[in-house]
C-alpha cells in the first residue's frame, strides 16, 4: 500500500513538472502564439516581433 501511494505520489509530481514546462515553454517561447484566444495572442505577437527584431539585429552585426 505504500508503494502504491508513493508511485502515486511521483506520477502526480511528474505530471505537474511537465504541465510547468509546457506553460514555460509556450510563455517563454511563445510557441503556437497565433492560436492563443485575444489578448494574449496580441501580448505574444508583440515579444515575438520584438524577439525578432532583437535576433535580426544582432544577425545584421
Amino acid at each position: 500500500m505504500l508503494l502504491a501511494t508513493f508511485l502515486a505520489g511521483t506520477a502526480a509530481a511528474g505530471l505537474a513538472a511537465q504541465s510547468l514546462g509546457t506553460l514555460v515553454e509556450r510563455v517563454a517561447l511563445a510557441a503556437g502564439w497565433g492560436v492563443w484566444p485575444w489578448p494574449f495572442g496580441e501580448l505574444a505577437e508583440h515579444r515575438v516581433a520584438c524577439r525578432q527584431h532583437c535576433w535580426d539585429e544582432a544577425r545584421a552585426e
